[in-house]
């Protein structure tokens, strides 16, 4: 295993005339718990998807661990667990069906039990999968993941639709992740979240990084107080070529 959990040198990324991602080039260390931070739209589902083999790049190369997410597939299970902003399961599954198949496929990951507890998944393991709600539907589908246990966890806004508490027990659950020694990558356009979780935080705008580094340098960098502040005067700003800056008040109500 390599130093680096991602290598990506050059991507390009293209939906008809959209360049979703520009020309990216980033390295995230093993064993790191990093926030990619942007706008919605701004090309981190892509890039999430990308390094988890589900795109083929358009232009550049990505490495997980070394290896080609598209040529070593196969591999590349063994290394990367994805938790996608939506994911179809089976819907007349129970959640404990559901958990007890998840064990099945990964008998060495995450205890079940555990993260039942964690995420406030108690009340709903005799509910059926298409009878839960927004929320419970989102616990049981990072349940999953967590449970995969990879030494790379990809979770693609996980806290999108959640109320404070579940965050809250999201929040604890990455953190033990970390601590038991993964490389966490979360994408966001929380604020609170990239504040609550990470190391190191990326901000991604048109496809591009715009900004990377600890909360504390990026508002040195703005010559701001709060993570917030700095996020809004990074990608309102023509920080890059040929691209109108996005209106703070647009902003505002990506994180609010």
């Amino acid at each position: 295993m390599t130093a680096a959990a991602i290598e990506i040198s050059g991507l390009r990324m293209r939906y008809g005339p959209k360049v979703a991602v520009d020309d990216l080039d980033l390295e995230i260390a093993s064993g790191s718990l990093v926030a990619v931070l942007g706008p919605n739209g701004a090309g981190k589902t892509t890039i999430v998807e990308t390094v988890a083999g589900l795109r083929t790049p358009g232009a550049g190369t990505v490495r997980v661990h070394g290896l080609d997410p598209v040529a070593d597939r196969d591999a590349l299970r063994a290394h990367v667990a994805v938790q996608p902003q939506e994911a179809a399961l089976i819907p007349n599954l129970r959640v404990s069906e559901a958990l007890e198949l998840w064990r099945a496929l990964y008998p060495d990951g995450q205890d079940a039990g555990e993260l039942v507890g964690v995420l406030g998944l108690e009340d709903s393991l005799d509910s059926v999968i298409d009878k839960l709600s927004g929320g419970q539907g989102r616990r049981l589908i990072i349940a999953l993941t967590l449970m995969s246990d990879r030494p790379l966890m990809l979770l693609d806004e996980p806290a999108s639709g959640l109320d404070p508490l579940a965050r809250v027990q999201l929040w604890d659950a990455v953190r033990a992740r970390h601590a038991a020694g993964r490389t966490v990558v979360v994408t966001t356009h929380l604020i609170e979240e990239a504040e609550a979780l990470a190391e190191r935080v990326i901000v991604i705008d048109h496809g591009r990084v715009v900004a990377d580094g600890t909360a504390a340098e990026l508002c040195a960098r703005t010559g701001t107080d709060r993570l917030g502040d700095a996020y809004i005067a990074l990608v309102s700003s023509p920080t890059i070529p040929d691209v109108a800056p996005r209106s703070a008040t647009t902003l505002t109500k990506d994180f609010t």
